[in-house]
Parts: C-alpha cells; sequence; structure tokens
C-alpha cells in the first residue's frame, strides 16, 4: 500500500466542514468553555486554597523557613548552619515578652535577629531599615497603633517590659516598621544586637524555662521534602540527637508545618489525591455528555458527507482525522475563553470560602499548574468526546451513509410493531417516537439535565441542614460572655487577677437592658486536691502519652499512694449553674450543709455528649481540697505557699459543663461549688466570667456598646456574643450556598446547551420531513404541539428521574451527614427541584416553539426543495 502525503487536503476538508458547521461551532466552543471553566475553577481553588493555607499558617507560625532548632548557644548556630543541607538560614534570641498594657490583646517579641531571619519571619522593614545602632528599634504598625506612634522612621519610642522579673523603661529611635499581618499571632520588635546581648549578659536562660537569652535557628533546604529527616541528620553528624528529650545531647526543634508536603507525610496526600481524582473524573463526564452529544449530532447530521468521501476512497483514520481535527480547532477556541473564566471564577471562590470560614486574607497564586492542567484535561475530555462519533463517522459504509437519515437503523422488529397501532397517528405518538429515534442522545439530553437538578436540590439541601439550634446550644449559652482578653486567648491565670472588671460589669449593667445574668468564678493554680497513684495514673492516660503516665508513675516512686495534684475549681452562680447538665448524681445535695457536696465536671463532645472519661472520683467519694491563701514565686519561679488550708467534701453530682464556659483547656481535673460556698472556702474573688441574657429589641446596641468599650475603655477586656455566632455561622452557610451554586450553575448551562443543540439541530435537521407531513394535510399547530411535546418528554423526564435520584441521594448521603457534622440536622427534602421544574417546563415547552417558529418562516415550497 502506497504511503501519500494526504494530511494537508484532509486538513483542508476538516477546515471547511468545520466553517460550514457555524450553529455547531457556537454551541461547541460554548461547552468546550464551560467544560474548561470547571476544570479550571478546580485546580484554581485547589491549588489557591493550598497556597493560602500555606501562607496563613506560615504567618501564624510565625515564618516560611522550613524548620529549625530552638534554645541553642550560638557556638551551636554557627556549628549547626554550616551544614551541608542548610540552603539559607537566620537566627534570633528573645529579650522580653511584654503582655502589660497596651500590649493585653497582642502576643509581643523583643528580639534581636538578622536580616535573613526578619525576611523569614515575614517581619522585616519595607520602610526604614533593621536596627543597627544600640538604641533603634523596628516594629510593625500593629504595635505603632498600640504605643499610639505615628508612622514615621526616626520617631522616638518608649517601651516597657519586664526583665528578670523587673519593670524596665527604655527610648528607642524607629528605624524601620512595616504593615502588619492580620493573620499572624504574634508582633516582632526588633532590637539591636548591642543592646540585647548587653542585657542577657550574664543573664541565666533557665530562670524563664529557656524562652529567654537562647537562640533559635531557622533554616530552609532545597525542598520541602523530609524536613524533619534533614533535621535529624543535621543533628546527628554533629553530634546531637532529636529523638530522646533526657538525653545531654538534646536538641529541641520545631517542623513548618505549613508546607503541606508535612501533611502528606501523615497520609493527607492520599486523601488529597482521592479528592482530585474524583473531581477530575467528574468534571470530565459532565463534558462528555455534552461535548460528545455535539459531535455525535454533527456526524449524524454530516453522515452523508462522510459517505461521499468514502466512495472518493478517504479512509476510515482519516476520517477519525477529519473530525479529530475539528475539535481541536474548537478547542482552541474554546480553552483560552475557559481558563480565563475558570481562573477568575475559582480566585472568587477562594476568596468566599476563606472570608467565611476564618476571615483573613486571601493570597492569590498564578500558578502554572492551574492552567496546563486545566488545558490537558480540557483537550482529553474533547478527544475522548470525538473518539466515538469519529469511529461511528468511519464505521459506516458508503451506501449507508449515503442513504442515512436519523432513526433509520430502528430495527424492522420494532417499526412492524409500530405499524400495528389501532389508534392512527396520535400527536404525542408521534412526539415519543422521535425522541426514541436515537436512545444514545435522548440518555445524554436527560441524564445532563438530571444532574444538574440533583446537584442543586443537593447543595440545597446540604446547607439547608445546618441548624443554627445546635450551634447555639454547642457555642453559645448566653447573649453575651464577658471576659479578660487574656481569658479568650486561653491564657488566664486567676491568681493574677486576671479576670473580669468590675467596672466592666457595671458599665455593662448600667444600660438597664439585662434579663438574666450571673458570675463564674474560677481558681485556676491555687487549688490542689489528694488522688490516689491509680486514679491519677488512670486519669493521666487519657489525656497524656505514656511518657506522660511514666512521669506520673515516677513521683509515686517513694512509697505513697497519694499525693495533692492541681486541679480547676469554679463557683457558680445560679444562672451559670442551670446551663449544666446532670450526668449522675443528685445535684440538689449541693445545698446540704451536712454533706459538704461538690461536683464533678465534665467537658463534652462535639456533639453534645459528656465526655465521662474524664472523670476521676465516684459519687460518693470523698475528696480533699487544698487551698493555697497566699504565695510568692521564688527567683526560679517556683511557688511558694505562705498560708494554706485543707478542706473535705463529698462528691454528690457529676455534672456537664459547656466549653464556653469553662478555662476552655483540658488536662486537669474540675470541679465545683456553689458562689456561696466557693467564695467562703477558697476566699478568691476573681470572676472569671459574666454571663448575660438581655432584651431581643436592645442586641443592637449592646453590640455596638460593648464593642466600643472594650476597644477604647477597656482594651484588656472582651467579649462573645450570640450575635457574632449567628452572623459567623450565617457566613459559614452561605459559602456552601455561594460556591456550590456557582459550579451548579455552569453545569446547569452545560445540561440546558445540551438541550438546546438537542432541539435545535433536530428541528432544522427535519425541515424536509415537516414539510412533507404539512403536504399531507398535517397542520402547522400539529406540528408545533409534536415539537413542544418532544421537549416537554426530555425536561419531564429530567425531572422524574431528579426526584427519584434526588431521594436517593437525599437519604443516603445527606442523612448521613447528621452523625458526621454535629451542626448538621437531616431533613428530607426536593424543594428544589419542585422550584426549578415550572422553569424547566417552560424551557422544554418554550424553546422548540421559538425554533419551530424561525423554521416556518420560509414557504413550505421552499422547505420541500430543502436537501440533505
Amino acid at each position: 500500500m502506497y504511503k501519500v502525503r494526504n494530511q494537508k487536503v484532509v486538513r483542508r476538508l476538516s477546515f471547511r466542514s468545520f466553517t460550514a458547521n457555524r450553529t455547531r461551532n457556537i454551541v461547541a466552543i460554548l461547552a468546550i468553555a464551560l467544560t474548561t471553566i470547571l476544570f479550571t475553577t478546580l485546580f484554581t481553588v485547589i491549588i489557591s486554597l493550598n497556597y493560602t493555607s500555606q501562607q496563613q499558617t506560615m504567618r501564624m507560625v510565625g515564618g516560611y523557613s522550613h524548620g529549625g532548632f530552638k534554645y541553642l548557644t550560638m557556638e551551636q548556630v554557627e556549628q549547626l548552619s554550616k551544614h551541608p543541607l542548610v540552603k539559607e538560614f537566620g537566627y534570633s534570641v528573645m529579650l522580653a515578652m511584654p503582655d502589660e498594657e497596651p500590649f493585653t490583646k497582642r502576643q509581643v517579641e523583643m528580639r534581636y535577629g538578622t536580616d535573613a531571619a526578619a525576611k523569614m519571619y515575614f517581619s522585616n522593614p519595607t520602610t526604614g531599615t533593621m536596627p543597627r545602632e544600640k538604641k533603634e528599634i523596628a516594629m510593625d504598625t500593629a504595635v505603632l497603633d498600640l504605643l499610639g506612634v505615628p508612622y514615621k522612621v526616626g520617631e522616638e519610642i518608649t517601651l516597657p517590659y519586664t526583665f528578670e522579673g523587673k519593670e524596665v523603661v527604655d527610648t528607642f529611635t524607629l528605624s524601620g516598621y512595616w504593615e502588619s499581618d492580620p493573620v499572624a499571632r504574634a508582633s516582632e520588635v526588633w532590637l539591636s544586637k548591642e543592646y540585647v546581648l548587653e542585657k542577657l549578659d550574664g543573664y541565666d536562660p533557665s530562670l524563664d524555662n529557656n524562652m529567654f537569652g537562647k537562640w533559635s535557628l531557622d533554616m530552609m533546604f532545597a525542598n520541602s521534602k523530609h524536613i524533619e529527616k534533614s533535621l535529624q541528620t543535621i543533628a546527628q553528624d554533629n553530634g546531637y540527637t532529636i529523638d530522646d528529650s533526657s538525653a545531654d545531647n538534646f536538641l529541641d526543634y520545631g517542623v513548618n508545618w505549613a508546607y503541606t508536603s508535612t501533611h502528606y507525610e501523615n497520609g493527607e496526600q492520599v486523601k488529597m489525591t482521592i479528592a482530585l481524582i474524583v473531581g477530575l473524573g467528574f468534571i470530565i463526564f459532565i463534558g462528555y455528555l455534552i461535548i460528545y452529544n455535539i459531535f455525535g449530532i454533527s456526524v449524524m447530521n454530516d453522515m452523508h458527507f462522510y459517505g461521499l468521501l468514502k466512495t472518493i476512497g478517504t479512509t476510515k483514520r482519516q476520517i477519525k482525522r477529519i473530525i479529530r481535527y475539528q475539535g481541536l480547532m474548537l478547542s482552541v477556541i474554546g480553552i483560552p475563553i475557559g481558563l480565563c473564566l475558570g481562573y477568575v471564577l475559582g480566585n472568587s471562590f477562594v476568596k468566599i470560602m476563606v472570608s467565611s470560614l476564618s476571615n483573613k486574607t486571601t493570597y492569590v497564586t498564578f500558578n502554572s499548574w492551574i492552567f496546563i492542567g486545566s488545558s490537558f484535561f480540557a483537550l482529553l475530555t474533547v478527544m475522548i468526546s470525538c473518539s466515538k462519533p469519529g469511529k461511528m463517522a468511519a464505521k459506516v459504509s458508503p451506501i449507508e451513509a449515503v442513504r442515512y437519515s436519523e432513526g433509520s437503523q430502528t430495527s424492522n422488529k420494532r417499526m412492524k410493531k409500530e405499524k400495528k397501532g389501532k389508534h392512527g397517528a396520535r400527536i404525542y405518538r408521534m412526539a415519543i417516537a422521535n425522541v426514541r429515534r436515537n436512545k444514545g442522545k435522548t440518555v445524554l439530553v436527560i441524564v445532563s439535565l438530571t444532574l444538574s437538578l440533583v446537584l442543586f436540590n443537593t447543595i440545597f439541601s446540604f446547607t439547608k441542614g445546618f441548624s443554627m439550634d445546635r450551634l447555639l446550644d454547642r457555642f453559645v449559652i448566653s447573649d453575651y460572655l464577658l471576659g479578660s482578653a487574656k481569658y479568650f486567648q486561653t491564657n488566664l491565670r486567676s491568681d493574677d487577677g486576671d479576670g473580669v472588671s468590675e467596672s466592666f460589669i457595671s458599665e455593662v449593667e448600667s444600660k438597664g437592658y439585662t434579663t438574666r445574668s450571673g458570675r463564674v468564678y474560677q481558681s485556676n493554680g491555687i487549688a490542689q486536691a489528694k488522688f490516689s497513684q491509680d486514679e491519677l495514673v488512670e486519669y493521666s492516660a487519657r489525656w497524656g502519652g505514656s511518657e506522660y503516665v511514666e512521669y506520673i508513675k515516677s513521683l509515686f516512686a517513694s512509697g505513697d499512694n497519694e499525693m495533692f495534684w492541681y486541679i480547676d475549681i469554679y463557683g457558680l452562680d445560679d444562672y451559670p449553674l442551670e446551663k449544666m447538665t446532670l450526668v449522675e448524681g443528685d445535684v440538689s445535695k449541693i445545698e446540704d450543709s451536712t454533706v459538704k457536696g461538690i461536683i464533678q465536671i465534665v467537658g463534652e463532645d462535639d456533639y453534645g455528649n459528656p465526655e465521662t472519661e474524664s472523670t476521676i472520683k465516684n459519687i460518693g467519694e470523698k475528696l480533699a481540697i487544698h487551698y493555697v491563701d497566699e504565695l510568692e514565686y521564688d527567683a526560679d519561679n517556683n511557688l511558694i505557699e505562705k498560708k494554706s488550708h485543707d478542706v473535705d467534701y463529698t462528691i454528690v453530682a457529676t455534672m456537664m459543663m459547656p466549653n464556653a464556659m469553662s478555662t476552655r483547656s483540658y488536662g486537669s481535673p474540675q470541679f465545683a461549688l456553689p458562689s456561696y460556698a466557693y467564695l467562703k472556702d477558697s476566699g478568691n474573688s476573681t470572676t472569671m466570667v459574666y454571663m448575660l441574657d438581655i432584651d431581643d429589641t436592645k442586641i443592637k446596641e449592646m453590640e455596638a456598646f460593648i464593642s466600643s468599650y472594650t476597644k477604647n475603655v477597656e482594651k484588656d477586656m472582651d467579649f462573645e456574643s450570640k450575635k457574632y455566632m449567628e452572623d459567623e455561622f450565617s457566613n459559614y452557610k452561605n459559602m456552601f450556598l455561594l460556591v456550590g451554586g456557582g459550579v451548579t450553575v455552569v453545569i446547569t448551562i452545560i445540561g440546558i446547551l445540551n438541550f438546546v443543540n438537542t432541539m435545535l439541530t433536530s428541528i432544522q435537521t427535519r425541515k424536509r420531513e415537516f414539510a412533507v407531513l404539512q403536504s399531507i394535510g398535517m397542520t402547522g399547530k400539529q406540528l408545533r404541539k409534536m415539537v413542544m411535546l418532544e421537549g416537554l418528554f426530555y425536561t419531564g423526564a429530567a425531572l422524574i428521574m431528579a426526584v427519584m435520584i434526588g431521594s436517593i441521594v437525599n437519604v443516603v448521603v445527606l442523612q448521613s451527614f447528621e452523625s458526621m457534622l454535629w451542626f448538621y440536622q437531616y431533613e428530607y427534602s426536593i424543594g428544589a427541584i419542585v422550584a426549578l421544574a415550572p422553569v424547566f417546563i417552560l424551557l422544554g415547552v418554550g424553546l422548540p416553539a421559538f425554533v419551530y417558529k424561525s423554521m416556518v418562516r420560509k414557504s413550505l415550497v421552499e422547505r420541500m426543495r430543502t436537501t440533505d
């Protein structure tokens, strides 16, 4: 067989066939663009969310270094940083962390650091420079705002801080500053090397648990793979270990868990890969439904053309290539459009998702893989969709191709069966027969429309199940919860008087809006209870690892079977006591003075169930509590009791305490007393939180007042509100609706486009057939009714299928979320399908009527003369 260079001819034939099908081309370009939008949106959302998560986590962690070592000497820094695995490094040392006014709501770290360290911490000056002279200083705009200093290099700054237990006040000159990062948990304040080393001269870092005066080394490697292994290698090569914390040569280290690869090592790569594969497969299926249908209909309409080509010697391979070339030409136009629109849509979704989930900054990335991956899979979808139509065109013989018309392949058995009808030609029967001419095309259109309806109903039903009541029951115990800023940062120490101020409570109560209120007192760190070895070991095993359990056992090495252990003890007014849930026992005995009862506290899980494994005592058992009345700290930061007393209690009940009114921490056994008993026994009157409900009509005014008060008057006070929680939850719910609805709209457009293309080509290619029917007596009204019924059969079948499949998804999938998501309350619903039913019915009737109307503008004779 001779090889002929005919590719140029094939391409020319393909191009001419392409230009002759303008309507097909427009619909196909739209379909390819929409499919590409879905791919680009998927890649943009995944890559941008991953990038945003990395950036946010890096800023929360405090830097972008891969990892590093902590609590080092300067000699160790110099030694470790020379290892060949280290590509870039920076080091710093902390001098102090001021936590008094005005820094009660912002963690501030005073350090010396190299320029590289400042850059790694996202804290390098954008205006001015790092400190060079002894009394120079650099900081972010958040600290400048707290100090009331204008953004201007050269400004004098007076900064108070505590060092070695003494108050220090120094004046510096601002050498540089940068915009504060809203994501960062702390603000760095850079000091000069000369100033910091002078202060640290003779300082013993062990006084503050190595927090101050020890050096940190942050490093970058060649890549973010196997960070922990790289750190281990560096340590071992220099004679250290990172595995045994009890060893003399142990080095404390940290891995920056912002890098996705560190999560991949923990098994998350499999989950992400599966999610990506499922998403890609789903979009390929969506795109295939329409693009295949478009090319399939186009091939059937052009079957005579391909038959003629075959009669002049065109091979099967060449016909396939003609169709494939047309797909490529359409892709060249459709894919770039989809890439641009999908990138914009994807980033919009990311911004909505991030703002709804965290109210933090979105970091947009122009990653080339978004466009490479989207283009590849979009083109793959087009090629797969062109494959079967190409085979269909190449398979038919020249004689069959010339005689071909839609539905001509119907079996003789079926034709004979239909001839036996007793009722003559009914319009609806003719419509059904027309729809059944090409079952494959019909199924694709119905599946495409059904899919959009099911998806829309699933998203609507899912978000409808978001229960505000469950959220409020879980996180909200009152309209307002007042406390110190340290309480809401889980950094509360009641022995330091870090409770809600009486002035704050008085100002709020003076508004006259309160309908119910109560206090929660708490002693943290100044009360101990006596427990046996078995009780402490069993309790510790639930919260800590094996090392912690061994540590507890070692405390009993002297042979004693009992010891005092730190506990959290609460004092509760009537209102907060009513918020507790009884798990076991009789809470009424708490009022019996002869019993001297106390309540054992357990926490709640995500579903509001009591965590009974956190109990340490049984009902009826005795509990001896050791109260510290006066104390002080020695030079080594150890607590010294100056005065104390013991009180014996009986456990009368176990109750579950809502997390919102607790210390929001775990690890210590917790107990509670009525307020009057607590105040008498503990002598501590610090109010941890103040709960209040107010007149519902005054919510807006109270929200504005408390917000203004905590920002401008008592800045070390803070609050949580029911309204804030409701707003946050609504944003979270709307995020699912907007993002899910946006994707569903694109899929719905694809389904409708599939339907439009099917009806348009079906009616246009049957011009001559309709003209023949009219010539033998069928009226225009009957023809219009027939095509309208055809459209109605498509949309009606889609609605019926959507109700059936949507119900299955509701019962099987959505109902399962009730056990997976604590805030979800399942409710069967097909409301979205019902709401869209009139739209789909109108579309099924209106579109065919419109297309038919445009067709009959030509006279009957002109349509009779139409050739195939």
